[in-house]
């Protein structure tokens, strides 16, 4: 309501978000949604998500139509904080909020992890209704070994989806982020 105060406990951050590839949903027709390069390598692709004719909806299940992106965003800039022991070399965030998929949607993502082909890893997703991250399904480094793509599962709303860990360092979470 106008006027009233809202206070966080902890600190919430927004990080900005890579609009350059936002692709426009229409029910009827699948949809490649791709994230810019990653900022740790930017030769290399970024994350792809894989959209069905028909498998986006709304919070109230009606057919989505409207923009979709995936977005690369910093580890240390999540609604929930990670621990030290979970530190992913890639963190990416599908928007806007309130998407939903039918059947989760085939993501894949840049093996930063150095995996070996063949290896699997769990999807870790953010859950809304616990505030926790929980793992969503299961990826496999593909045969060429730089990518990681969904084989179980996949992503079922847009949320905070952390890849495996990677060159990032871990981060000490009672130190809060230097803004950028």
């Amino acid at each position: 309501h106008a006027g009233d105060s809202v206070i966080f406990a902890d600190l919430t951050f927004l990080p900005i978000l890579d609009t350059s590839h936002v692709v426009q949903i229409d029910p009827s027709t699948p949809a490649t949604v791709q994230s810019s390069a990653p900022s740790i390598d930017p030769n290399l692709q970024g994350a792809v998500l894989e959209v069905a004719a028909g498998n986006a909806v709304d919070e109230n299940g009606n057919p989505y139509s409207g923009e979709l992106l995936i977005s690369e965003v910093p580890q240390n800039r999540t609604p929930q904080a990670l621990s030290n022991a979970f530190a992913p070399g890639y963190l990416v965030t599908v928007q806007p909020a309130g998407v939903e998929f039918v059947e989760p949607a085939p993501v894949s993502l840049p093996n930063f992890a150095g995996l070996e082909p063949g290896e699997e890893w769990p999807l870790w997703g953010m859950n809304h209704d616990t505030g926790e991250f929980e793992v969503m399904g299961t990826l496999q480094v593909n045969a060429s070994g730089d990518r990681i793509e969904t084989i179980d599962g996949g992503i079922t709303t847009s949320a905070w989806w952390p890849g495996p860990p990677g060159p990032m360092p871990p981060l000490d979470p009672d130190t809060p982020p230097a803004d950028p």
